[in-house]
């Protein structure tokens, strides 16, 4: 399992370079964590494939559930990451990851407000709060 926490760790800083940079989550870097995570899938015999694909199919769709309620306000590519990371670990872990990434960003972003650092339409990048509340989850 710890290999699946390194893997999916080293995806959510790679991300979380290029979403604080270009405010993007890239296609190419998603492809290498599903390819990646399949090779971890291979080399470990005590993961189903019906139990991943189901993971992964109800993360996807209750965070496209968010995404249409929200206005678009968690992009794509934050979606596909958090999606991404039900090939690496258990669903539960997801739900803690997002659910403390969402927390964060929001005191963060009320207080960026607070503080007229940003402004109500401003974006900020997703994906660190992942890397964060996934350090958390995974090492505490």
């Amino acid at each position: 399992m710890i290999y699946n926490y390194v893997g999916i760790s080293i995806i959510l800083l790679l991300a979380s370079i290029t979403d604080i940079k270009h405010k993007i989550v890239s296609d190419k870097l998603l492809l290498a964590g599903v390819l990646a995570g399949l090779l971890l899938f291979a080399f470990n015999p005590q993961l189903r494939a019906v139990t991943l694909l189901v993971n992964i199919g109800i993360i996807g769709a209750i965070l496209m559930v968010i995404y249409f309620l929200s206005k678009k306000a968690l992009g794509l590519g934050d979606i596909k990451l958090i999606a991404l990371m039900g090939l690496y670990i258990t669903l539960s872990e997801v739900f803690a990851v997002a659910f403390i990434a969402f927390i964060l960003s929001g005191v963060l972003s009320g207080l960026l407000l607070l503080f007229g650092k940003v402004k109500k339409d401003s974006s900020i990048p997703f994906a660190p709060f992942l890397l964060v509340s996934s350090i958390f989850v995974f090492y505490f």
